[in-house]
């Protein structure tokens, strides 16, 4: 029974520390969107005038893009280094 314990305890270690990363990454992972949704450049891309552009367009987008590759760096499904780069590239230079 002494050596049967030790080994139920490092089973049940395994066990639930694979668990909790998985559960941590969907919360940072859903704390991140959450934080990314409610930018305020988030709004500004719904709301964009073409024929009187905001002057602080490139300023938002890029606090945006910081957001976003926060998204990339853990790992969150949806988000590629890919799109960051088309929003730095593209989206943020669209009034340059």
């Amino acid at each position: 029974m002494k050596k049967i314990l030790p080994i139920l305890f490092l089973s049940l270690f395994i066990a639930t520390s694979c668990e909790d990363d998985e559960v941590a990454n969907q919360v940072t992972c859903t704390t991140l969107f959450s934080d990314l949704a409610s930018d305020p450049f988030a709004t500004q891309m719904q709301e964009v005038d073409f024929t009187n552009p905001p002057s602080d367009w490139k300023t938002n987008c890029e606090a945006y893009a910081v957001k976003m590759q926060a998204l990339v760096d853990a790992d969150c499904e949806d988000f590629t280094q890919g799109t960051v780069d088309s929003l730095l590239s593209e989206t943020c230079t669209l009034f340059d």
